[in-house]
């Protein structure tokens, strides 16, 4: 097998396994030609030039792990810890480690943690009291170099909230964010996706979307090839302008474990320039703007708070106000943000944490 990030040492690792079994609904990528192709589109080496014996990768439910191992492969961290409570998988991850440690001590520097990488204590745990890694704050001028998020988020029940909430964790600097902006390359649903991912010109751009937009720089990196009644061909649904900017590989469906494919994997960075914004109040405007996503932005700042259309309109631009809010660029809404933020009657925390409620819950 010539392939640049395969290790060979686990070769007969991956051959002695004969299925890749449906884990709460979780997708897996299963062909490891279709995960060097990804890494290449990833260009992790051009992002983490030093990354050998530097870099700490926090990888959650990594599955069977071909991608992970690759992953590794390619980056040769300083440490690679796996978050990974699955019996099945911890059943191959803990073969996997004996085949590493028989097979040069386990040079590649995995760290096999055997809980739930779903919840916020589990990272508390990992940092604070076992110390297996101790990261850096890094300043927030730049992407964090020393530190990698991978994740799986494509179980069916609880990979899109996560998600939500990952992105929230950008904008509020907590949970693994609070030492920099770090990178997190996240294999969603195709659905996930497309929700998250849409931009400013695409119709059906939604609240998620916009706070996306807001908070993170974020990347298609991939989608499956999935063939349904809604979706005939790669790409099927998307916005056309992200698949003409982003330039996505294609994944074909037998690359994919269980089948059908229905996978796509995306690239999720904070953004540099979130210091001073009031989170509280750009969570509210969306809330409020997107209700009435269909009229124009001077008549959906009724819902902003009462007299919020009338006050504001004189501070906002005619030719945003003319627009509809879901076809607001990210600038266009800062520029609403900052008459809003200035408004003396604009709504406090507690008028508007039952409509914060669904974007703060627990993973």
């Amino acid at each position: 097998m010539n392939l640049r990030s395969w290790n060979p040492k686990l070769l007969h690792h991956f051959q002695s396994i004969t299925k890749f079994k449906n884990v709460y609904n979780f997708k897996y990528l299963s062909d490891p030609e279709t995960c060097q192709k990804l890494i290449d589109r990833m260009d992790l080496r051009r992002k983490y030039p030093k990354s050998k014996g530097n870099l700490d990768i926090v990888d959650v439910f990594p599955g069977p792990g071909i991608l992970s191992s690759m992953i590794n492969q390619e980056l040769q961290p300083r440490n690679h810890v796996i978050l990974e409570k699955e019996k099945d998988h911890v059943s191959i991850w803990d073969n996997l480690m004996k085949t590493l440690k028989d097979n040069g001590g386990n040079q590649e520097n995995f760290r096999f943690v055997k809980e739930d990488g779903y919840e916020w204590e589990t990272y508390n745990r990992l940092i604070e009291e076992k110390k297996i890694i101790t990261p850096k704050v890094e300043n927030r001028s730049r992407i964090h170099d020393e530190l990698l998020i991978v994740a799986n988020l494509t179980s069916s029940s609880s990979g899109e909230p996560v998600l939500a909430q990952w992105i929230q964790c950008c904008a509020h600097q907590n949970w693994l964010q609070k030492y920099g902006r770090v990178r997190m390359l996240l294999l969603v649903r195709h659905d996930s996706s497309l929700k998250f991912l849409s931009t400013s010109a695409f119709p059906k751009r939604n609240r998620a979307a916009l706070k996306r937009d807001v908070y993170t720089e974020s990347h298609l990196l991939a989608v499956s090839d999935i063939v349904s009644d809604t979706a005939l061909t790669p790409g099927e649904g998307f916005d056309p302008h992200l698949l003409f900017e982003e330039q996505p590989i294609v994944i074909s469906n037998g690359a994919v474990a269980p089948s059908p494919g229905d996978l796509s994997v995306i690239e999720i960075i904070p953004r540099g320039d979130l210091e001073g914004l009031n989170i509280f109040d750009i969570d509210h405007l969306c809330q409020s703007l997107m209700y009435k996503s269909q009229l124009p932005v001077a008549e959906a700042l009724s819902m902003v708070g009462l007299g919020a259309s009338e006050a504001l309109c004189s501070k906002i631009r005619p030719e945003i106000l003319a627009k509809i809010p879901r076809h607001l660029t990210r600038d266009e809404f800062l520029e609403i943000y900052n008459a809003y933020t200035v408004w003396p009657f604009k709504a406090t925390f507690e008028d508007t944490i039952d409509i914060l409620m669904e974007d703060s819950r627990s993973y």
